[in-house]
Order: C-alpha cells, then structure tokens, then sequence
C-alpha cells in the first residue's frame, strides 16, 4: 500500500485506473454474489450453509494463497457461534456464521462488480442476479417474504461499490456500510416479525422475555447435563436473573459492534479483492487507511468511566454509556492492536506490558481483553498531537 493520498476533487479519474477482469473471473465473482443472495434466506439449512461456507473460504484462500489472511476474515464465526446459544430462535449453530459469510462476500463481490461494471447494461445485468435469486427462494420456500433477504447482500454490494467509485475515506465508508447494515437488519427483522404476527406495541418486552426465558433453559439444560454426569450443579435465580438482564442490556451495543465490524471486514475484503485481481496497480491511504478522530476516542473515554462508576445500579444512563462503549470498542481496539502487535515497531516496556496482560485476558475475560486494547487505542489517538508528525498523521489512522 502507499501513502498517497487522493483528494475528493479526483474521484473521478480514480474510475479511469480500474482494470476489468476477465470474463472468467467476471463469471465466477458473479456465481458467488447469486450464490450469497440465494444462501442468506437459506442459512437456517445446516448442509447448504456448510457447502456455501466451504466455498467462500475456497475462494478466498484462492485470492490470497495465505492462511493469515483467511483467518483475518474468518474469527467472527467464532462468537457468533458462541451467541448462537443465547439468542432465542437461532436454528443451529451454522446458522449466523453463514448469515455472516454471506453478507461479506455478498457485499464484497457485489461491490467489485459494481465498480466495474456501473455503466446501465452492467447494472441491468447485476440486478438479475438477485432478482433471481429472489425467485428460487419463493419457489423453494413458498414464502415471499422470506425470500425479501437475498437484498441484503445487494444493498450492501450498492453501497460498498458506491463507496468505492466516490473515492470515500475508509473510516467514512465503514460508517456506511455498518449504517446499511443496521437499517436493513432492522427492516428485515421488523418484516419477519410481521409475517410471524409477532409485530405488537410491546415488542422490545416480548424479546427481553424471550431472551429472559432462553437463558434459563440453557442453564436449566447445563445442570441437567452436570446431574447426568453425577456432579451437582446450583445456579442461585439471582445469578441467572443478573445474566439475562446484563445481556438484554447490552444487546443494542453488541448488534451495533458486530455491524461495525461487518462493515470494516467488508471494505477490507472488497480492496483487497481489487488489488488480488490486479483491478488497481496501488491502494492510497484515503481509502485504505482506517482511523477515528479525536472526538470519538474522547467519547469513548469518557463513556468507558462514566460505565465504571453507574455499573451495577441498573440506570438507564449506565446501560447508554456500557453500549456507547461496546459499539465504540472494535474500532479502536483494532488501532490499539495495530499499535501493540506492529512488526517491527520498538516496544516500551509498558507497551510490552499492556500486550501481554492482553494476551492473558483473552483467556479469561475476552470483553475485558477488547475494552483493554480500545482504551488503549484511544489513548493513542488522543496524544497523537503530542508526538512528532505530519499533520495528515495525527488523526489515529493505522
């Protein structure tokens, strides 16, 4: 990557240094972005989640010929696997992981076609794929509405490609696509809903009661497993009450971070597409280069205290600040990260400290270990001013 940096008066020449791929990688990009749009409303299937999957992971090792780079894309399947078990109405554990995967390389995919093919017969022909892909879902599940996902992976691919060819910032095109996320995430659960009849004026009670009733039939589950084994297991109501309520409390936190960082993996993976494809001969940081500003790490500090002095009183304004927190977090522990684990960066002796009790954490408290490394990312961010650089350089981006 360089450090070039284009300004936002040449978006449009930027569109004259893409390369088209050939028609057979065009073909294959396209079969995968039908194939994510056809999946997504398909996910709850254990065998056709495990085929796609395999797929996708296929595809991109082939982009990439590393195992670094697989995993880099690949751990979130590990705590959607783990929530999985604590979200009511998730069919098996396949099912978010793939709804995950296909978003990513729905979006990505989508996206790298767009770029290249954003002229109104490439559009044309884009949209047949999942307006396809909308009438295979009917017919196999008789359900219209259901069939409503395979737009998902569309609107984001809409969004990235248009995010790519108007030449925006990285931080400001992650914003876009978790902002897409969110919104169509919400619009699709609210029309699952009303198919289900379950859209009513007291719907966020009925969740809560339903996440309330979920977790105390894992629990119930687990020291039934435990008395099998002959080992007798007591989980005080009050521990399990204060687990359910702590969970419902930071759900809008977890949904917003795990949209975030969805958005930023898939921004990732469609530059990191066009540079594996020889689509363009350099990345520039405008776009390549992830940072927050010093308002948001601010923010985020001061959320983070305000957290640790309201926990446990059950207010409303801790549970605002514990989720302005949790939403924040991934961002800035990916430049705190960066900092702490750069090769071949001279590590203070605090530094190597704070990066291996991080390390320990990861074992024993892994939402202590994330706040660990944004707090110190944020603290980065904001003594940035402090040390010797470029203007360009102090805003935190890594």
């Amino acid at each position: 990557m360089t450090n070039e940096k284009i300004p936002q008066d040449r978006s449009g020449g930027w569109k004259e240094l893409l390369t088209r791929p050939d028609q057979s990688r065009t073909l294959i990009l396209g079969v995968f972005f039908f194939a994510s749009c056809l999946v997504l409303p398909l996910a709850n299937d254990t065998r056709i989640a495990t085929v796609f999957m395999v797929a996708c992971v296929l595809l991109y090792y082939s982009l990439n010929q590393s195992l670094r780079a697989l995993l880099h894309y690949a751990w979130p399947v590990l705590p959607l696997i783990l929530l999985s078990e604590m979200i009511p109405g998730v069919p098996n554990l396949m099912t978010l992981p793939c709804v995950y995967v296909a978003l990513l390389v729905g979006g990505a995919t989508g996206g790298f076609l767009l770029t290249h093919f954003h002229d109104p017969k490439g559009i044309g022909i884009l949209l047949l794929l999942p307006a396809a892909a909308f009438g295979a879902v009917a017919l196999l599940t008789h359900n219209p509405m259901r069939a409503l996902l395979v737009l998902l992976p569309a609107v984001l691919a809409a969004a990235a490609g248009l995010c790519l060819l108007k030449c925006v910032a990285c931080k400001d095109a992650v914003i876009t696509l978790a902002a897409v996320l969110v919104c169509s995430a919400a619009v699709a659960g609210l029309i699952t809903l009303a198919f289900r009849g379950e859209l009513h004026t007291g719907l966020l009670t009925a969740l809560a009661d339903k996440i309330r009733a979920h977790i105390h039939a894992s629990v119930a589950d687990t020291v039934a497993l435990y008395a099998e084994a002959g080992i007798t297991l007591t989980v005080p109501e009050l521990e399990i009450n204060n687990l359910a309520s702590s969970l419902i409390n930071i759900a809008p936190g977890l949904f917003l971070a795990l949209c975030g960082v969805c958005g930023f993996l898939l921004w990732h993976s469609l530059l990191n597409m066009l540079m594996s494809l020889g689509s363009l001969p350099r990345l520039p940081r405008h776009i390549a280069g992830f940072g927050i500003s010093r308002t948001g790490a601010a923010v985020f500090l001061a959320a983070t205290v305000l957290s640790l002095f309201a926990s446990g009183t059950d207010s409303v304004f801790g549970a605002i600040c514990e989720n302005l927190c949790l939403a924040m977090s991934p961002g800035l522990a990916l430049i705190g990260c960066s900092l702490l684990f750069a090769k071949g960066r001279q590590r203070s002796c605090l530094s190597t400290l704070i990066a291996a009790g991080l390390i320990l954490l990861l074992f024993v408290d892994i939402f202590s270990a994330l706040t660990l490394a944004a707090v110190f990312g944020a603290v980065t961010v904001l003594t940035s001013s402090l040390l010797p650089g470029d203007n360009d350089n102090q805003k935190g981006e890594q």
